[in-house]
Parts: structure tokens; sequence; C-alpha cells
């Protein structure tokens, strides 16, 4: 199946099909992907281009884990293969997430991520 993505530019936001693309920096793009969706392999692979023509290596990534999707093992393996990437974070919200990003951290690629996990916890306020 070939499948075509085209994405759209509206103010610092790129919207592919199935996520939107936060322009934080011109070397930080923040992506979060869309409620439901499996991410396969066809849509990995457009990410590679789109990060080349609008971010300047090394480019860092922030993965937002707000929505439950999914990926399929070859789209973790080619999402993990961008030697563009220079490090990648991750906010995940539930255990699940967790787990996931962890299951993605260890899977085989060419070159080693720069990945560091950190624990953020949050302060809430009494504040109605």
């Amino acid at each position: 199946m070939n499948l075509t993505f085209y994405y759209t530019q509206k103010m610092n936001t790129l919207e592919l099909p199935f996520a939107k693309v936060l322009i934080r920096d011109v070397s930080l793009v923040e992506i979060i992907a869309d409620e439901g969706v499996e991410i396969n392999s066809d849509m990995a692979e457009q990410f590679h281009p789109l990060l080349l023509e609008n971010f300047s290596p090394p480019i860092g990534i922030l993965v937002n884990k707000i929505n439950r999707y999914s990926y399929t093992f070859r789209a973790q393996i080619k999402l993990g293969d961008i030697h563009e990437v220079g490090a990648i974070a991750v906010v995940a919200y539930s255990q699940m997430s967790k787990k996931r990003t962890q299951a993605f951290i260890g899977l085989p690629r060419n070159h080693e991520l720069n990945l560091q996990k950190t624990k953020i916890q949050r302060k809430y306020s009494s504040r109605h």
C-alpha cells in the first residue's frame, strides 16, 4: 500500500493527517499524535523529510503523549533511525505510555538515541 501524506502549515504548526507538529524553535519540534491513530511505516516515513525541510540539525524532538495512539513495530524502527535527531524527550501521562516509551528505547537501531529518563512530579494547587 503506497500512502502519500501531505502537511499544511498554520502559523507555528505543521499538520499531518495523523499528528500535529509544533515548531518550538529552528531545531526543536513538539509532536502530538492524534487520538486513536496507529502510526504505520508509511506514516513514519513522512517525518524525515518534514524534519529536514523545516528544522536545523541536530533536531530536538519533544513527544507529547497526551493522546492515546500506537505504533507498528516497523514505524518504531524508522522513527528511531533519523540521524539528524540529536535528542528526544517524551512526556508520558500514564504507566502504559511509560512502558511503551521504554520499549521504544530498547529497540535495535543504527545509532544510539540521546534519550534520558527524568521523572517530573506535578504539584497541585489548592486554588479553585
